[in-house]
């Protein structure tokens, strides 16, 4: 019971209580997981609402907004125990690459004012990996294949990151590759390579 109360979790589809509104969902995680009494949930409530930019839709209830307000109600609810490791599932999945930028960013404002807080998420999105993690662990046909920085991945000798990390990221422009932290220099050398590849 110990080691539960220190985990978050933000599920794929929410996890939400759809009888209970916004404010509710982290009112009923904190009193089953902490005990806090209600002055102190109702402090949390604000102060995670406005860090999510939910505290507008407090009163509504799940099935009344929208599916990347949702996924963010999903992670006030996972950090507002304030755990020690948060769990995150495909946090981006079935969003609209607005939403999903929304939602990184996001992500990346309240995780900085929280640095007690370790985050583990798995997703299928490169884009989320790169802006996300410290360190990235990759399974590919149930194999690890790699387990560093994502810098690093670039200058595998692996056959699929390179089919398909590089053909995806070579169309990038270079301001759009800093932000995610990809080496321009292995992303030009990969052009090289198919440049040489092509029958003249």
């Amino acid at each position: 019971a110990e080691l539960y109360r220190e985990i978050g979790v933000g599920f794929q589809q929410g996890g939400l209580l759809g009888r209970l509104s916004v404010a509710e969902n982290l009112m009923f995680a904190m009193e089953k997981v902490r005990g806090w009494h209600k002055e102190e949930q109702a402090a949390r409530v604000d102060r995670y609402l406005h860090r999510v930019n939910l505290w507008h839709a407090r009163g509504l209830y799940p099935h009344q907004i929208s599916g990347g307000m949702k996924r963010r109600l999903s992670i006030a609810r996972a950090l507002c125990t304030e755990p020690k490791l948060i769990l995150l599932d495909n946090p981006t999945a079935g969003l609209d690459p607005i939403s999903s930028r929304q939602l990184l960013k996001m992500f990346d404002f309240v995780m900085g004012l929280d640095r007690e807080t370790s985050v583990i998420c798995f997703t299928s999105y490169v884009e989320v990996g790169t802006r996300m993690a410290n360190r990235s662990i990759f399974l590919h046909e149930s194999r690890f294949i790699f387990d560093g920085i994502w810098r690093d991945i670039f200058v595998l000798d692996h056959s699929f990151v390179k089919e398909v990390f590089m053909l995806k990221f070579s169309t990038y422009p270079p301001d759009i590759l800093a932000k995610l932290n990809i080496p321009m220099a292995a992303i030009q050398e990969y052009q090289q390579q198919e440049m040489v590849k092509k029958p003249s």
